[in-house]
């Protein structure tokens, strides 16, 4: 409904109009959207050489951070064998300092403490619900 004292505005074949949060594409700006989405996208070979090497590294981050949780488990069963408390800040900070330590280009030093905080918070949690079973 237009606006009282407002003059509605006119919209041509192919215009976008915005209403009420919606957006609404003119018949040509669709069939134009279509067309441009269905075509077959050329990728760069580069850019998929580079692709794929990314996926392979996450791959291996993803077995690495698999076997770091393995020993994390193992290294809470011996605690709750031989009585130690599950969390040891002290450790925590050593390993985490000593990490921030050994950053290099192009990762600097808080990149690699907040990774490695989230790695052993997500470390911490799997441990819980394993033990709280």
């Amino acid at each position: 409904m237009p606006t009282p004292g407002r003059t509605p505005r006119k919209t041509t074949p192919g215009s976008i109009r915005h209403r009420r949060g919606r957006t609404d594409v003119g018949t040509p700006m669709k069939d134009l959207l279509l067309q441009l989405a269905s075509r077959p996208v050329r990728q760069d070979p580069e850019l998929e050489a580079l692709r794929q090497e990314i996926d392979t590294l996450d791959q291996r981050i993803l077995d690495l951070v698999a076997a770091r949780v393995r020993v994390v488990l193992r290294v809470g069963e011996l605690k709750r064998r031989v009585g130690l408390p599950v969390y040891d800040p002290d450790r925590e900070r050593r390993m985490l300092e000593r990490l921030e330590q050994a950053s290099a280009p192009p990762l600097d030093r808080s990149t690699v403490r907040r990774i490695f905080e989230r790695l052993i918070d997500e470390s911490r949690r799997i441990e819980q619900n394993r033990f709280d079973r």
